[in-house]
């Protein structure tokens, strides 16, 4: 039993690999034949992360936790989530990155780790490529409720993984740059001026805090533990495919949910195609080095040929 178990699991996740490789296919060739350009690109990116992925988010925990509830057990996912990130990076900064020497130099000429070495190790894209692999693992797995609670189990990750990204992450990666003093335009600012920056300031870091997804989240955790959640969706019905039946705003639910399932998708072409994308450039400033070393080695030719004339 243990053994078919096992071949399953190795054929799920080869299956997910080939689906992946089939991805990156198409959007390589996406790129290649210019149907997606680096702002086309850009826009899609945005489009997935600030309005899709956060209605898929939304309705994929709001079904799961309305329909088996809330343990302790996925309230501690988003402290999991943080514990991880953070051994993570204690790791990279003191063992795995002086073991394979990568370092930056400072502006004083000292060295020190790499900060973006050391943020990529530590927290890497958690945000659409679990979504993308626990798709491809749990969509023929027989059980439906397996990919709604890996759906679930993502979201709560976020929760906590987000936040330390944009606080802690952002810090180790560009430095604390919050002096505390306010200069715009270097002229003198009044009191309530200066308050009226500190208020923006404070905002713009907090939003940094909470992405789209992030609110996703939180929304569909308020709905789902709260009465609200019978406005949207029926829990005698939850576990059908039409959990909206019974539920006055059904119909928005649905058609929010309609708009969320295209996040993943999208998300796997903005990634596929961004990868894509690098490889190209890297490919065409290869050959333009090259063609410079040739064109250069030319001309030391023709001197060289002029000289012994």
């Amino acid at each position: 039993i243990n053994g078919k178990k096992s071949a399953a699991a190795f054929s799920a996740a080869g299956q997910a690999m080939a689906e992946l490789g089939v991805a990156g296919c198409i959007g390589a060739a996406c790129v290649q034949q210019n149907l997606l350009t680096p702002d086309i690109i850009r826009a899609l990116s945005k489009t997935a992360f600030s309005i899709l992925l956060p209605m898929f988010l939304t309705t994929s925990i709001l079904k799961t936790v309305a329909t088996y509830g809330l343990s302790i057990t996925s309230l501690s996912v988003p402290l999991l989530a943080i514990a991880h990130s953070f051994i993570l990076f204690q790791l990279s900064k003191y063992i795995l990155l002086p073991l394979f020497g990568i370092q930056e130099e400072n502006d004083d000429g000292s060295t020190s780790f790499d900060r973006s070495a050391a943020v990529c190790c530590s927290w890497g894209n958690s945000g659409v490529v679990p979504l993308i692999f626990a798709e491809a693992l749990f969509r023929e797995s027989g059980d439906p409720t397996l990919i709604a609670k890996s759906y679930a189990q993502i979201s709560l990750f976020l929760v906590g993984w987000s936040p330390f990204f944009w606080s802690f992450g952002r810090n180790v990666l560009i430095g604390d740059t919050d002096d505390g003093t306010i200069n715009v335009n270097n002229s003198i600012l009044t009191e309530a001026e200066q308050k009226k920056i500190k208020v923006q300031q404070r905002l713009k870091s907090l939003k940094r805090l909470f992405p789209p997804p992030v609110i996703g989240v939180v929304i569909g955790l308020i709905i789902a533990i709260s009465p609200l959640q019978h406005l949207f969706i029926s829990t005698k019905t939850a576990t059908s495919a039409t959990p909206m039946a019974n539920a006055p705003l059904g119909v928005v639910y649905n058609g929010v949910q309609n708009l969320g399932r295209a996040a993943n998708p999208l998300a796997l072409l903005v990634l596929t195609s961004s990868l894509a994308l690098g490889a190209k450039k890297r490919g065409d400033s290869m050959n333009t080095s090259f063609k410079k070393q040739q064109q250069q080695r030319r001309r030391q030719r023709r001197q060289q040929r002029r000289r012994q004339r």
